[in-house]
């Protein structure tokens, strides 16, 4: 039974740390998929769009389009693409595909058929098009695309071109669609700055899109996200959670020694959105190197926080005589938030209402805290760049590598003592090792919170099993 027991344990302590939160699959955004009742015939020049408006705040790639279609003959393959412009899609193709359109159903009222694309970022409240067209049909060999009549999609336009695409004419109705992504994520702007806090440091401030959705376990986004800085050897120099969903600005501090092993206007420096535990999900950028006039990053977070304005419609400047426009209170709070100690530094300039006052030496700031359990930041740069080499080996992160060896030195302490008798030694003394991987950021804490409640369980059942 204590064997058992054991088994049983270390097999959910395996689970448990294997098993790291992953995104779901492609997620549906747009769509009308019901009521058809007629379908419109495309062919050479005749071609069809169905455009629609992206959600507010709801940034997505789109990786998949599905549409209603019923063929007419042999209409050889058709095109599809996504444009610009719900109303006249008439610029460039965004991304396209192709498909046999003599593959798609015949019969009744034919059928739902995916399409398949390069990942292409919508922004939030923009409009788009999906186009469609067979070049090599004619007027007995077409696609029919099937759309409800009376349909209603708030900001969306059916439309027809007849010459190719040069000019579109608004329809009735809706064509029958679904767009298909996952949670985008996009690093928009990056910049680097210096005399900050002291001479020959570095500030380096990032402006980022990151969306919430269902697929993340935690409302927190700092559990999942990190913004990198990193030189063109991928040695980390500096790294920070993320901490607000969004578009929004974030900023990392490199004090003066740390900042030496970098040459001012290094080309191979980057600054990355980066996945804790997927590993080549989110966007890199190479910073554009300023110098030391602090009032170009005055500059460089009134544009940010106005590009914000539009996104969400809310402002967060204001304009005051002989200063210009400056952050204005809920603006300040986000730049502040986001940025170290921004409204200590630039408080005169920059806000319209100082944040905060300082209340110690600004040039003790760390950031320390935020990044307390980071991976890169507790084992440091040469451990880190270690394991990512021996990751890079096998196909995965450096802190998938750190992992198994805490789980391998975990079963190695449990094998020696369960067998000798000492079951529940063995599970005690071994926990240490969970508590090590949580402290380096390599085990998440929900897991090791887990596994706790379920090492008090085991030894409560032990001492059940003794009295009975």
């Amino acid at each position: 039974m204590k064997r058992t027991l054991a088994i049983t344990f270390v097999t959910l302590i395996l689970l448990l740390t294997f098993v790291s939160p992953v995104l779901a699959d492609l997620i549906l955004y747009e769509k009308y998929q019901g009521g058809d009742d007629l379908g419109q015939e495309i062919y050479g020049d005749d071609w069809a769009s169905e455009g629609f408006t992206t959600v507010s705040y709801n940034c997505h790639n789109l990786l998949e389009v599905r549409l209603k279609l019923l063929r007419e003959g042999s209409p050889g393959y058709i095109f599809l693409s996504i444009r610009e412009d719900k109303d006249n899609p008439a610029g460039a193709d965004l991304v396209s595909t192709t498909f046999n359109g003599d593959d798609i159903a015949d019969y009744g009222t034919g059928a739902w058929y995916s399409f398949s694309f390069t990942p292409l970022n919508l922004d939030p409240s923009s409009e788009y098009a999906i186009v469609i067209r067979a070049p090599y049909g004619d007027n007995t060999n077409s696609i029919h695309w099937r759309y409800k009549s009376n349909g209603v999609l708030a900001n969306s336009q059916r439309a027809h071109s007849h010459d190719a695409g040069i000019n579109w004419t608004p329809d009735n109705g809706v064509f029958m669609f679904e767009v298909w992504g996952e949670v985008a994520t996009s690093l928009n702007e990056a910049a680097i700055f210096t005399g900050y806090l002291e001479d020959d440091d570095l500030l380096i401030v990032g402006y980022y899109t990151l969306t919430e959705g269902p697929y993340y376990p935690d409302s927190n986004p700092a559990q999942y996200w990190n913004l990198k800085f990193w030189e063109g050897d991928a040695s980390i120099i500096a790294t920070t959670p993320v901490r607000e969903w969004g578009s929004r600005p974030r900023g990392i501090y490199v004090n003066a020694a740390a900042a030496q092993r970098l040459t001012w206007g290094d080309s191979g420096a980057m600054l990355g959105l980066q996945a804790q535990y997927w590993p080549g999900n989110g966007d890199n950028l190479k910073p554009t190197w300023h110098g030391a006039d602090l009032a170009e990053l005055d500059s460089w977070c009134i544009l940010v926080a106005q590009d914000m304005e539009e996104l969400y419609n809310t402002e967060y400047t204001t304009y005051i005589g002989g200063k210009g426009y400056v952050l204005n209170e809920a603006g300040g709070v986000i730049f502040d938030t986001g940025i170290p100690v921004l409204s200590t530094v630039r408080g005169n300039t920059l806000f319209s209402v100082v944040i905060t006052e300082p209340t110690e030496d600004a040039k003790t700031f760390t950031d320390a805290l935020a990044t307390s359990f980071d991976f890169d930041t507790q084992v440091g740069p040469d451990v880190s760049d270690a394991l990512d080499d021996a990751g890079a080996i096998v196909g995965t992160d450096g802190k998938y590598i750190a992992m198994i060896g805490i789980i391998l030195i975990y079963v190695v302490i449990a094998a020696i003592l369960v067998p000798k008798g000492h079951t529940i030694a063995g599970i005690v003394l071994a926990l240490p090792m969970i508590y090590v991987g949580m402290y380096l950021g390599i085990i998440h804490v929900f897991y090791v919170a887990c596994i706790a409640s379920i090492s008090l369980l085991m030894f409560v059942w032990h001492i059940w099993l003794r009295q009975t």
